[in-house]
């Protein structure tokens, strides 16, 4: 991928071994700093949510932090609480990382909280408005944040609910709406939605203001 041209990398836990919490944070930081040497690259390291793993210990990113080509987190746990903790624990570091939400439900609230943007797979749409969102909360017009927010918000929770795994069927169904993609098929064995879900998707679609006129009057009919 460097010679391919890549800027950087964002690090997947490793499964099955990082499973099971706590994860002791000497094998976070020897899985990173393997990585981080043999490749070269700046490197984001990735919090998941708890269910999967790895809850990173508080603890984790004063010692990352060791890792020169580390230079941020995305913090992807679904949890108010653990991304506040996140941030709190990032601000006491010797230098700056970056904290990127990943928690695709609460994108706004996670940069009001003190995130300094978002690695989120909902940018997959909306990339603009979501940049316009970003910078409205940097200038501190929460006004114009949750103006952009509150009609992507809908959609965004709807795609990223239980179970989680289905956000990809989902996002490729928004995608085909907008004519992003051709088909909304996935690899299997992952399954596609249901025309229940089809329709709330075209539904919270519209709402959002993502779609065309050609599909808006299409499912008007």
């Amino acid at each position: 991928m460097r010679e391919a041209g890549a800027d950087g990398l964002c690090i997947f836990p490793p499964f099955p071994t990082f499973l099971g919490n706590p994860v002791p944070t000497e094998m976070i930081y020897a899985y990173h700093k393997e990585i981080a040497e043999g490749v070269g690259l700046p490197l984001v390291a990735f919090q998941f949510p708890k269910a999967f793993g790895p809850d990173f210990p508080p603890n984790t990113l004063q010692v990352l932090a060791g890792i020169p080509q580390l230079i941020g987190l995305k913090e992807a746990s679904f949890d108010t609480t653990k991304t506040l903790e996140t941030i709190d624990a990032a601000k006491t570091l010797p230098r700056k990382l970056g904290i990127l939400t990943g928690s695709d439900t609460f994108i706004l609230e996670a940069m009001i909280f003190g995130c300094d943007g978002a690695l989120v797979g909902f940018a997959g749409t909306a990339t603009d408005q979501l940049i316009r969102m970003h910078e409205a909360v940097s200038a501190r017009d929460l006004t114009a944040a949750y103006e952009i927010w509150d009609r992507l918000g809908p959609l965004a929770r709807f795609c990223w609910r239980p179970p989680i795994r289905d956000y990809r069927p989902r996002m490729k169904e928004v995608l085909v709406l907008q004519g992003v993609f051709q088909h909304a098929t996935c690899r299997p064995p992952q399954l596609g939605v249901d025309d229940a879900e089809r329709r709330e998707l075209r539904r919270l679609a519209l709402s959002a203001g993502l779609i065309g006129e050609a599909v808006r009057i299409a499912a008007a009919g």
